[in-house]
C-alpha cells in the first residue's frame, strides 16, 4: 500500500506540473485505523493552454487502477472556483473496508 500511495502522489504531482503548470500544490495525508486518504490539489488557475482536460488521461487511469489493486478508490476532477483535486482512499487492512476518519485522527499537510 505504501508504494501505491507513493506512485499515486507522484503521478498527481506530475500532472500538476505537466498540465496546470503551476509552481505549487497542496498535499494532504490523513490516516486512521482503517484508511489512508491522500488529497493533491492545485488550487490556482493554470498559466498555460495545457490545462486539465488536455492529454491522454493515462495518468488518471493509472492512479485509479493502482488504488483499485489495493481495494481503494481514486477520484480526480476540477474543483469549483478553479483548480483540480485528486483524492485517493486506500485501506490499511486486508478486508478493503474503509471507515471514515474520526476528528481525533492524524492529519498531515
Amino acid at each position: 500500500m505504501d508504494v501505491t500511495a507513493f506512485r499515486i502522489l507522484q503521478e498527481a504531482l506530475t500532472n500538476v506540473q505537466k498540465h496546470a503548470q503551476v509552481d505549487t500544490a497542496e498535499v494532504e495525508l490523513r490516516w486512521g485505523v482503517g484508511a489512508l486518504v491522500l488529497n493533491v490539489r492545485n488550487g490556482t488557475s493554470p498559466r498555460s493552454t495545457h490545462a486539465a482536460g488536455v492529454g491522454t488521461h493515462r495518468g488518471l487511469l493509472s492512479m485509479k487502477e493502482r488504488a483499485a489493486a489495493v481495494r481503494g478508490t481514486c477520484e480526480a476532477g476540477p474543483v469549483h472556483g478553479g483548480g483540480y483535486l485528486v483524492t485517493a482512499v486506500l485501506p490499511l487492512h486486508e478486508t478493503g473496508r474503509v471507515r471514515p476518519l474520526a476528528a481525533t485522527e492524524t492529519v498531515v499537510r
